[in-house]
């Protein structure tokens, strides 16, 4: 051994376990929600979180043991329902989003624990749970129905493994089934729980096969009970479902490594990044690696006890030890989709990327052998600061991703703050029955960029959307309107196409020409022309038309106004976060501008 190699042995360091947790802790708040009190509510949220606000503690017990989306997820309604009430009752939107990131940090801990449990090295452990928090292709996490209700299916699964890895198989198979009731992709990821043992032996294939067999039955079981129950996506299995069934844990697994690449360049080669924080994270995170003792994973992890043949399997000397938990990561991201059948594998960006929740296992399993054996060799060739710099620089280009998303996320919310504080000076006379139609075109789109290209002023989010189907929810969470009013007022984005089929055979307006129609009531709901507002984009700004609105060679008349100021309704809860201040100024949510400006309303 070399002075230089005694030199660097001596320096390294042995980190109390307890000293890794709040540095996964601190990852997962800068990375995905450093901005977290900026954020609102989007998309999925609008249906389930203001519907907890003002309810009494008996109340939403009842709402969360007894109200589900008709999903089969009982505990995925229930969760949000919970822990969005708990948030609120604190404190308000950001103490929901703080409970979120406990979970997600939480199973970030779990994670960690289960590897270093498992594997025994903490550089194995560390460089897992580091990919686990900053895992790119899901980009949900900041998203509170996902960190709320989707996220504990995680938390479910990971202590279902610790179970098992304990020893405690039927503790184990009852955790990982609420799982299942939960987020039912994730439950599938448990078909590889006996690869997490230690010890690999002539009766792992009998092991695996019992397993697999108790799974299919709880998996059969609930199938059985949703399709009784008449459960949407049960009923509506059809060649969709079968294709993608076949081929995301193929696309899924391939974009979900091809993450790890690609995120770090697209995060290099764009410059709206908040560079400090990812400055301060790769020096932590350097300094990290760089005295942190590494050793190889000891031979009893290799397939010997299994395989007999020494050339069953052909890879670099450095990656020999990392065999078995390389399959046992292989298999975890492989069965991570086959549940998945409502998104495809290739999905990187918005609220589809959910698609990968579960491989954020596998992943983070594999991305752990690579990295610990880049570091290990690198310290037996005197190149581990070398090593602690670019490992430290990827996973610090990582954070700087998460961070992009969540300027997503405040972007979004910024643009329905000036897009509704719009709308309520806009139309002070809602009364029953009004109908507002928003025209498209003038609306910023949410289109992706092209990939690789350096963003230039403020640039169209893709991690998050807004102001499209979830508009009809939220003038009843901005203002109370009198129980009497059998129809209350709603906003609805007209399709791009609205002309041509917005007339019905009776010379009414179609509600169906929103994207997308909630339900099949409104859908086939029409429309006197004089109870509609019809707002467009002229000049740059949000206005109110007054002239008749002219479809081919007819024209028809709109609601005019009839009172000045707001309208005259009780504020909900909302209202506050919603609704700007007259002297606001906030980002423009109109193509026409793309800087922050003080919007003046015509």
């Amino acid at each position: 051994m070399s002075l230089r190699q005694d030199r660097l042995k001596a320096r390294a360091i042995e980190i109390p376990e307890i000293a890794i947790f709040p540095l996964l802790v601190a990852i997962v708040w800068v990375a995905h929600f450093w901005h977290s009190a900026s954020f609102g509510l989007y998309e999925d949220d609008w249906n389930r979180i203001p519907n907890i606000i003002g309810l009494s503690w008996q109340q939403i017990f009842t709402k969360v043991i007894f109200e589900t989306s008709g999903q089969g997820r009982p505990f995925h309604d229930g969760l949000i329902f919970l822990f969005s009430f708990l948030g609120i009752k604190i404190g308000g939107l950001q103490y929901a989003y703080a409970i979120g990131a406990a979970i997600v940090s939480a199973n970030a801990c779990l994670f960690y624990s289960l590897l270093n449990k498992i594997y025994s090295n903490r550089v194995f452990a560390i460089t897992g749970a580091l990919t686990f928090c900053l895992f790119p292709a899901d980009t949900t996490r900041d998203y509170l129905t996902h960190s709320l209700g989707i996220q504990p299916s995680l938390t479910f699964l990971l202590l279902a493994l610790h179970c098992y890895t304990s020893g405690k198989i039927k503790l184990a198979y009852s955790i990982v089934f609420l799982s299942l009731i939960t987020y039912e992709p994730v439950f599938t990821v448990f078909f590889a729980a006996p690869l997490f043992d230690r010890e690999w032996n002539s009766k792992l294939p009998k092991i695996l096969f019992r397993n697999a067999v108790i799974l299919l039955g709880l998996i059969i079981l609930i199938l059985i009970v949703r399709r009784i129950l008449g459960e949407g996506q049960v009923s509506q299995f059809g060649i969709q479902s079968i294709v993608l069934l076949i081929l995301n844990p193929i696309i899924g697994s391939i974009t979900s490594l091809t993450m790890l690449v690609y995120r770090p360049l697209e995060t290099l080669l764009k410059f709206n990044t908040e560079w400090l924080l990812c400055l301060l994270a790769f020096i932590s995170l350097a300094c990290l690696f760089y005295y942190l003792k590494s050793e190889s994973l000891h031979k009893v992890f290799s397939l010997r006890g299994l395989v007999r043949s020494k050339r069953f399997l052909k890879m670099p000397d450095a990656l020999k030890p990392y065999a078995k938990p390389m399959l046992t990561g292989l298999a975890a991201l492989m069965l991570a989709y086959p549940l998945a059948m409502t998104s495809y594998g290739f999905a990187i960006s918005g609220r589809t990327t959910r698609v990968h929740v579960a491989a954020i296992i596998g992943t983070s399993i594999l991305s752990a052998c690579i990295c610990s054996a880049i570091l290990v060799t690198a310290s037996r060739y005197n190149r581990r600061r070398l090593a602690a710099l670019g490992l430290a620089g990827f996973f610090a280009l990582l954070v700087g991703f998460g961070l992009r998303v969540q300027q997503d996320y405040q972007l979004m919310w910024q643009h329905q703050r000036g897009f509704w504080s719009d709308v309520v000076r806009l139309c002070p006379d809602l009364t029953e029955g009004t109908v507002i139609f928003v025209e498209p075109s003038g609306l910023r789109d949410t289109r992706q960029p092209v990939p690789f290209r350096p963003s230039r002023g403020v640039s169209d989010p893709k991690q998050i959307k807004a102001l499209e189907w979830e508009l009809p929810q939220v003038l009843s969470n901005i203002y109370q309107f009198p129980a009497s009013w059998q129809l209350k007022p709603k906003a609805y984005r007209l399709q791009s196409d609205w002309q041509d089929k917005i007339l019905s055979d009776r010379n009414l307006f179609r509600v169906s020409t929103a994207i997308p129609v909630i339900n099949e009531d409104e859908m086939n709901r029409e429309i006197e022309s004089t109870n509609v507002i019809f707002l467009e984009t002229k000049s740059d700004k949000l206005t109110r038309r007054t002239e008749p609105l002219t479809i081919g060679n007819r024209q028809f008349k709109l609601k005019q106004q009839t009172r000045a100021g707001l309208p005259p309704f009780e504020k909900k809860y909302l209202y506050n976060y919603l609704i700007q201040s007259p002297g606001d100024r906030s980002i423009d949510y109109l193509v026409g501008n793309s800087t922050s400006t003080s919007k003046k309303t015509s």
